[in-house]
Order: structure tokens, then sequence, then C-alpha cells
């Protein structure tokens, strides 16, 4: 989920960020995107069809202060699962990024982009630590799934336009860029959404 800076011009630029990771895992913490702008997200309408959403850097920072002002730094779950509530793990930084070359992420081996929101959350319970943390088995987090959902009516929304088996790469793209543009997109939006879409078809 998160891509790490690997830099052949700087071998500094490495030991600095493990440094920075080591600090982390010392104090039990965990640093990571909340939400990305213009990420495609897959939900579910009440029939069951697929459709696409994204949030703007404008929406993400609206969510952000939302979640602040409601404080739900502290309320977190596993896997978006309202059933598997977990105490002892809390939102102690967050941030929206201004500069990708120049935010408190780049420290911890990351390039972030702007508008992104990213959070570092504090890990005091021990099973969610030694059995999701340490293992590997949760390797991000996000907000989309529990809080986003409730903004969704007032985000971007696009129906879903599937790639065809037998379709050309230039075929979906002008069938779809038309349909986003329909939708509401703007030109530009609609052609990053469609080459989106073909990429992780």
């Amino acid at each position: 989920m998160n891509k790490k800076v690997v830099s052949d011009l700087n071998p500094m630029t490495d030991v600095v960020s493990q440094k920075f990771q080591a600090a982390l895992e010392e104090k039990r913490m965990i640093v990571g995107p909340l939400m990305t702008p213009s990420k495609l997200i897959l939900r579910m309408d009440e029939n069951g069809d697929p459709y696409w959403v994204y949030f703007t850097a404008e929406t993400i920072e609206k969510i952000a202060r939302k979640f602040m002002k409601n404080k739900l730094g502290d309320s977190v779950n596993i896997e978006h699962d309202m059933n598997q509530k977990v105490d002892g793990v809390y939102l102690a930084e967050t941030w929206i990024v201004e500069d990708e070359n120049h935010d408190k992420a780049n420290l911890f081996g990351y390039q972030p982009k702007v508008g992104e929101w990213w959070g570092m959350y504090k890990v005091d319970n021990d099973m969610v630590w030694q059995n999701y943390i340490k293992t590997g088995k949760v390797r991000g987090y996000s907000v989309e799934g529990y809080f986003a959902d409730k903004l969704m009516e007032q985000s971007q929304q696009a129906k879903f336009v599937e790639p065809g088996l037998l379709e050309s790469k230039d075929e979906f793209l002008e069938r779809c860029i038309p349909a986003m543009i329909n939708e509401g997109k703007d030109q530009d939006q609609a052609v990053a959404m469609c080459i989106s879409m073909w990429d992780n078809k």
C-alpha cells in the first residue's frame, strides 16, 4: 500500500529512514496514509452493482477535520469490522501533505502525495501489536470503510465502467471517458479514472 523511497543518489536516505522506522517500532507506533486523493475505491450499491468513488484533496481535508472534531481517533477496528473493535490503539499524530518532498512521511522512507491525509497511531494493545502489526497481517490503515462511507453522497461518484475482455485500451478509453464526463467529471478526472480502471482490471 505504501511506496518506499529508493534513492540511488543519496545512500544516506535509506539509513535515515531505517533509523526513524526503528524508533517507531520501539515506541510501538505505525505511520501511513489514511486517505489519498483521486484513489479509486470500489463500492456496491443497494442492488449489488459495483461503482467507483474517489475523494478530492478538498473533500479529504474536510473529512480529516470532521474526523478530529468528532474525536474518532481512538475508534479503531480490524478490517473495517465493527465487531472487531480494539482498545489501546489511538491516533497520536495526523497531517495533510502540503509538500511531497518536504513532509514528515519522508523521514520514514515514504514518498507521500500532496493532499494525502497521513496519520501515526500508537499501539499499546499487546494482542494487536504481536498478532497483527509484528506478523504483517495489518500492513496499513484507512478511514475509507468506516468514516468516509458516511460522506459518500457528498463525494464524487462514478458508475462502474468495466473493460471488455476483447476490448483494446484505446477502445475502452473511447467508451469510458465520455461516460465519466457524463457523470459530471471534468476531462482530466475522466482520463485519470479511466486509465486507472484499465490498469487495475
